[in-house]
């Protein structure tokens, strides 16, 4: 009897150290190339254009996830999978600006929906959404990486 035991728990010891392993080679296997710096900047109608969600797509198929919030003075700071910075390479920016719309203006007398809040849209109507759709290229080089402005109508 004793022997079981012992031999059950020196299988259940096999079985953790291999599960650790296991788990270490696969989570450095899922580290991203080295992030390098993006800045830029978001104008509507030429002027800063807060909230705009920008996606970088990267030419070559990766499993990392690029992309940017733009601030109040329309300028961006890109990130990857929450890091700093993003992988050295050719992207296709996707941009899409979501904004609630206001409420209808109820006079006295109308009647009135029970909806109180309104399914977000995007105010730029899908004009840059998709690679396919959006003209904004970048190339993200190795040190800092200052895009020129997005202009967008």
């Amino acid at each position: 009897m004793l022997n079981t035991r012992v031999s059950m728990k020196g299988q259940l010891g096999w079985c953790v150290l291999v599960l650790s392993l296991f788990v270490l080679s696969c989570s450095s296997q899922t580290k991203h190339a080295e992030l390098y710096p993006v800045r830029g900047k978001v104008l509507f109608n030429d002027k800063p254009a807060a909230g705009v969600q920008l996606t970088l797509h990267a030419d070559k198929k990766t499993e990392s996830y690029s992309g940017a919030t733009s601030e109040s003075d329309g300028t961006f700071n890109v990130t990857t999978d929450g890091e700093p910075g993003a992988p050295e390479g050719d992207y296709t920016v996707t941009m899409v600006w979501m904004q609630v719309k206001p409420p209808p203006d109820v006079k006295k007398g109308e009647t009135i929906s029970m909806t109180l809040v309104t399914d977000p849209v995007d105010k730029l109507k899908g004009k840059y959404s998709t690679p396919a759709k959006s003209a904004f290229k970048i190339k993200v080089d190795k040190g800092n990486n200052d895009v020129p402005p997005f202009k967008i109508h």
